[in-house]
């Protein structure tokens, strides 16, 4: 808690200690959620991006745009629809894909 700068002197219990830390994180999360939707909003997403989203954070994106989401279960299908939606052909290196796609 230190390190991330949270105040817990106040703090006698676990709960509030646990309560405060998921506080933090939920603020933490808001803030990456809103610079990724700008980005998004921009129409500057790359794959770095897509990569650094959730695998709901991506699935609202697509459900977004009106792409299908049948058959998304993993983060790695939620990711590989994001990029056959969103990225110009081209955009992710064959390193990258698997060899079943």
């Amino acid at each position: 808690l230190d390190k991330r700068g949270i105040s817990h002197a106040d703090c006698f219990e676990k709960r509030e200690l646990v309560d405060r830390a998921r506080a933090a994180a939920l603020d933490d999360s808001a803030g990456s959620t809103r610079e990724q939707k700008a980005v998004v909003d921009q129409g500057q997403i790359t794959d770095e991006h897509l990569r650094g989203m959730s695998a709901r954070q991506l699935k609202e994106l697509l459900v977004e745009r009106g792409a299908s989401v049948a058959g998304c279960i993993f983060k790695e299908d939620f990711l590989h629809r994001a990029r056959q939606v969103l990225l110009p052909a081209g955009a992710v290196p064959d390193a990258e894909r698997k060899s079943y796609e």
